[in-house]
């Protein structure tokens, strides 16, 4: 082969890379970034605000996994925002938003959603006063829960806890107002998830202080079935199986590297 045939080919194989990366970078670079949304309420340690001076970011194991599983596959990282919890799931279920984090798929149908490996488990709890309530409540089965004035965050349900939402007091949009009311002896008791307690009395002064004055204490909740969390993806969008699909690899790896246990224990260490 003379010189200027070498010289052809080298510039052809140029030319060919050079489209090829062009190629790749139009589906990776210019991808729009996965839209996601999550309950509007803190729910450390799998989602929360946290503060850098005037800046603020959503942080958590789910965002972590999340952003993982996107950045792996040269995605850009997930758009979240925080919405009401009912129109988070309508929206999703709609495809105007792409999937929603720490889902509960006890609490919801799964039918309008693709839903992923299970990536934590959490367990319930009862929390009440000691000063109103010194010897405990009487609960011995989930269903004894109906004989007590319940108090709940603002657009959370309970109909997996066997409790008629309608008949709980969700007029509280923070936990502080929660542990308020249980001590003024508004109600009896509010739910919760036990790690979701855990890492707030330990990420927050504020809140552990008023916990402690107010004499709270959880008990865990008889009869009661750990929940997975898992992501929801929309079934109307077009890359859904796909999504679903890196976003499971994306937890195995993750498992199997024991790096979601390094990401728990770093969100359990008090502030």
């Amino acid at each position: 082969m003379t010189s200027a045939h070498l010289a052809k080919a080298s510039w052809a194989r140029l030319l060919l890379c050079a489209l090829l990366f062009s190629t790749h970078c139009m589906i990776s670079c210019a991808a729009e970034p996965t839209r996601a949304c999550v309950a509007d309420l803190e729910y450390p340690p799998y989602l929360f605000t946290q503060h850098d001076g005037k800046n603020e970011q959503l942080v958590g194991l789910g965002v972590d996994i999340l952003q993982f599983s996107l950045k792996r596959m040269g995605l850009p990282a997930a758009r979240i925002q925080k919405l009401p919890w009912l129109r988070c799931l309508k929206l999703t279920e709609l495809g105007e938003v792409d999937l929603i984090l720490n889902v509960p798929t006890a609490q919801i149908a799964p039918q309008p959603y693709r839903i992923s490996e299970p990536y934590a488990v959490v367990h319930s709890v009862y929390i009440t006063s000691r000063i109103n309530s010194p010897h405990g409540l009487t609960i011995r089965t989930v269903e004894d829960l109906n004989r007590y004035r319940i108090c709940g965050l603002l657009g959370m349900r309970y109909d997996s806890y066997g409790i008629d939402t309608n008949k709980v007091d969700t007029g509280s949009s923070i936990y502080l107002s929660l542990f308020n009311k249980v001590q003024a002896n508004h109600c009896d008791l509010f739910l919760e998830k036990k790690e979701i307690m855990n890492a707030l009395l330990a990420r927050s002064p504020e809140l552990k202080m008023a916990f402690n004055a107010a004499s709270l204490v959880q008990t865990p909740l008889p009869e009661d079935s750990p929940i997975d969390l898992h992501f929801a993806v929309s079934r109307n969008i077009p890359n859904s199986q796909a999504l679903l699909d890196q976003l499971n690899t994306g937890i195995a790896i993750l498992q199997s590297t024991k790096q979601l246990d390094k990401w728990m224990s770093n969100y359990l260490v008090p502030n």
